[in-house]
Formats: structure tokens, sequence, C-alpha cells
């Protein structure tokens, strides 16, 4: 068992998979449904959670070792060595397609007529039929069937028409038309038979037991399905690339320690009326190189954060100077107001003040639609 104590609280070390957002965003983001669902359900019981990420792979790897990682999560349960929890996530998988193309789609038998893209190798997850059918080695109807790493690729795909229809969970599809901001019609068609839902697998029985106690007060109270109404209506991946941008922005002047330089700078960025506050943690360090809040004085509070690693570029070396946190209002919307100032802000900084991991100049004219 590994309960970590730090400072005096209980944590725990949870590994995630990548790129399925909203269920979890990119591969460092530490952002997504199922990210909020295990902290705040470890959070009713105490406990911190320390998020990790990696590929099918490497969960399956870290399971079977022994490391200070205590639970994975999403895998499907292979045997009963470890302690599976109550369900985190349901996975819809339907097909997608234009209404306006009018594609019937009843079965498997209809999917296979048509050229269409889905998550990689999704062949392995649907069931028996669908593998016979589309898997790349020698299924019947392979040339139907498309792939991709990123899912973001596969709805691109759909949406430039070059396949007819895209497989998908629903949630992740929801996500998909936020990001590429489309308001086309779309028909969902439920040819699958069941969901698909995971489990965290945790390597003790106890804290799967603390978990779960957690997750049943987080389901009767309501937030669980409020935290997955929030990531299918919000882009959160705005708020992922905003912290990003002043991240690198304040880079070069934490490494030369010129705190009135980076207030004077993410001041102008505290735009949005949801975005209460930013702060920089130097590496090593526990407390705040710089605390900006929009009020004076102002207490935090019903609030989620996205944080960046800040780096920079010296001599050639890639040095980590800390962590850059955007504390944002819980019931954050994007439609409130404007995340990105007008571009006269930018204007008014010198062009040194955009230094893009200190390697390449930043051109303020690309996140004027950001």
């Amino acid at each position: 068992m590994s309960l970590l104590y730090a400072n005096g609280e209980k944590s725990v070390n949870i590994m995630l998979g990548y790129d399925k957002a909203s269920f979890i965003f990119g591969k460092t983001s530490g952002k997504g449904i199922e990210v909020n669902i295990i902290k705040e359900a470890f959070g009713l019981v105490g406990y911190k959670v320390n998020i990790s990420q990696g590929t099918r792979a490497e969960q399956e790897a870290v399971l079977y070792k022994k490391n200070k990682i205590d639970g994975v999560a999403t895998l499907t349960p292979r045997d009963n060595r470890f302690f599976p929890s109550d369900i985190v996530s349901t996975y819809h998988n339907v097909v997608i397609t234009r209404k306006k193309d009018n594609i019937k789609i009843n079965s498997l038998n209809n999917l296979a007529k048509i050229n269409f893209v889905a998550w990689k190798n999704s062949f392995n997850d649907l069931g028996g039929k669908y593998y016979h059918y589309f898997n790349p080695k020698d299924g019947k109807y392979k040339k139907s069937y498309h792939d991709n790493f990123s899912q973001i690729d596969d709805a691109q795909m759909f949406f430039s028409k070059k396949v007819d229809a895209l497989v998908s969970d629903k949630t992740i599809f929801n996500w998909f038309k936020l990001y590429f901001d489309r308001n086309d019609k779309f028909t969902v068609h439920h040819i699958f038979n069941s969901t698909t839902t995971y489990p965290v697998l945790f390597k003790d029985k106890k804290i799967r037991d603390i978990f779960n106690k957690g997750l049943r007060k987080l389901k009767k109270s309501g937030r669980y399905d409020a935290i997955i109404k929030f990531y299918e209506t919000q882009n959160v991946d705005k708020l992922i690339r905003f912290s990003n941008l002043l991240s690198d922005i304040s880079s070069r002047y934490l490494f030369n320690n010129n705190i009135k330089k980076i207030k004077e700078i993410l001041k102008k960025f505290l735009f949005h009326p949801d975005i209460l506050s930013f702060s920089l943690k130097k590496a090593g360090k526990n407390i705040d190189f710089v605390n900006i809040h929009r009020t004076n004085n102002q207490k935090i509070e019903n609030f989620e954060t996205v944080t960046s690693k800040v780096h920079y570029t010296a001599k050639g070396d890639i040095l980590y100077l800390g962590k850059f946190t955007l504390y944002y209002k819980k019931n954050y919307r994007q439609k409130n107001g404007i995340l990105i100032p007008p571009l006269k802000v930018f204007k008014s900084l010198k062009q040194d003040d955009y230094n893009y991991r200190a390697t390449c100049k930043f051109n303020p004219h690309k996140v004027a639609n950001f």
C-alpha cells in the first residue's frame, strides 16, 4: 500500500491516459472529466491526488511493478489481482454522420459500405464482429476503416469531409464541436449494443474502498453530473492554451527574477470576469513568487485550476523554472467575456515580451481569434 504524506497531507498517485478530450486533455494537462471526478472524490474523504499520464501500455506496465502509483484509470480489469472501483467514466460509442448527407446506418453492414474514422485501434474495442470486419490485417471491410493516433485528427477528417462518418463517444464528439466551432447538423446512429464503463484499478483494497466512499458522495451530491456537463459545454482547451501562453510570456522574467515586469504583463491578461487569479512558483519552492488577483484581498473559493510548466532556453539548454497556475471559477462560462484581451494590449508591450519558449518570436496576431 502506498499512502503518501507530504506536509501532513494524505495523498495518492493516480495514472491516467491521454488525449481523450474531454475525459482527459493532452499528455500533460492534468485536466478533464476523469481528472476532476477522481480528484474531487478523493478530496471528499481528505486525500490529495497527484496525477500522471501515459499510454495504455505504460498504464498497464505500472500496475505490475513496484512503484509509487496507487491506481490506474481507465483500464478494463484483466485479472483479479487488482481492485476495481465503482464506475468512474462511461463511454457511449456511436456513429455520427452529417445530416445533409442523409446516410442511414442501422448496423455494422451499413457502416462497412462507407468510409469512416475511429479512434486508434478501435477494432479491438467494439466486439468480435467489428474486429472481423475492420481489423487492418484481414478485416473483411478493412478499406472502409481509418484511424489516427489523435482523436482530434479523427474529427478533423470528418469535419473536412474526407470520410463519411465518425465513430466516437458522444461526450468526446460534443467537445469536438466546441473545439472546431461547428454548428452543423449531425445524425447520431446507435448501432453498438452497450456502453463501455471504466473504474480505477487500485493495487490496494483499502485505498479502493476509501475512493469508493468519496465517489459515492460525489454522485449523490449531483457534482458528478455537473462535472460532465461543464466539460460538454465549455471549451477548457482554450484555458489550457491560455495558461501555456502566459507561462511562456513569463519565462524570461522568472529566469531573471523580475517580479515587477511579470506583474505588469500578467495584469493585462486578467480580462475575463471568470478568471480569478494567476500565480507563479519557482521550482523547488512552495511559496508563490508572483500572485495576482482580480481584486485586492480577494479570497478564492469554488475555483478550478490549470497549471503549466515554465521553461526557458539559455545557451541551448532547456531549463525548468517552475509552475504557472491559472485560477478560474467552477462555473466558468466562456461566453461571459473575452479570454484574450484586444490587440492594443499586445501592442503596448515590447516584442521581447513575447518570447515563446524563449526560442521563437511570438506573433500577437495569431491569438486574435483565440
